[in-house]
């Protein structure tokens, strides 16, 4: 019978669903198909993947010339019965692809979620209270720093940042629903930090870095994700 090749396989591809994915495989000959099983079958590894899934097949479809067909249940264990459409001519292929083509068709991109990019809004808040922190720590431990507002704000900023991280991955565990009402107080979290660097900055201006503007920004970017994520929660719309 000889080895399985490359010429042997004539088409391969996979149209992928939501639910569902169908293969549709051309092979050159009715021995082709029978090389292919031997060589598919012959690997340990291989019998152990089949041994374990768990796919249903739905539909299973054969289409060639009779004699082909015919070829193939002589030499093989398959017969009519193992398939729910026989067709005998040649296959038409334009809809899944060209002959000779090989990959995947009908595959969706990937899309990022709203929940995914929520994921900034605690990166943003750590980043800031980080800043603070390095900023105005050291100049309070020597005493050169002798008030303590941006201490609460470095703090309020970690807390709030702390906060928004385990209600995402929390989300990921129990449904959306639960970033969407964390969301809600996240706002009132992020007016706070604004109204703390503001009353830092204006009590002891931050000369030495951006850390102010970036605070600033983070709480934005926190108050902005958490209302857009409401709004198409709300809406019913978008990926979350």
């Amino acid at each position: 019978m000889g080895s399985f090749s490359n010429g042997d396989i004539l088409n391969y591809k996979i149209w992928l669903g939501d639910h569902a994915h169908t293969i549709n495989m051309v092979f050159s000959s009715p021995e082709a198909y029978l090389r292919y099983n031997e060589t598919k079958y012959g690997y340990p590894d291989i019998k152990q993947i089949h041994r374990h899934e768990k796919l249903t097949n739905s539909f299973r479809s054969i289409i060639g010339l009779k004699k082909d067909i015919d070829r193939l249940f002589e030499i093989t264990s398959l017969s009519s019965n193992d398939f729910t459409d026989k067709y005998y001519g040649y296959a038409r292929l334009e809809p899944y692809g060209p002959m000779g083509f090989y990959g995947i068709v009908g595959a969706e991109k990937t899309k990022t979620s709203t929940r995914s990019l929520f994921l900034l809004v605690p990166a943003a808040d750590i980043y800031a209270a980080y800043l603070n922190y390095h900023t105005w720590e050291p100049r309070y431990q020597n005493n050169t720093y002798t008030e303590n507002r941006w201490i609460a704000t470095f703090i309020s900023q970690g807390v709030s940042g702390g906060l928004a991280a385990i209600a995402t991955a929390s989300s990921y565990i129990f449904g959306v629903k639960v970033l969407v009402v964390y969301s809600l107080f996240h706002v009132l979290f992020e007016g706070a930090n604004l109204g703390l660097t503001y009353w830092s900055e204006d009590q002891t201006p931050n000369t030495y870095n951006d850390a102010t503007n970036i605070s600033f920004g983070a709480a934005g970017v926190g108050i902005f994700m958490s209302l857009l994520l409401q709004s198409l929660y709300v809406l019913g719309v978008g990926e979350l």
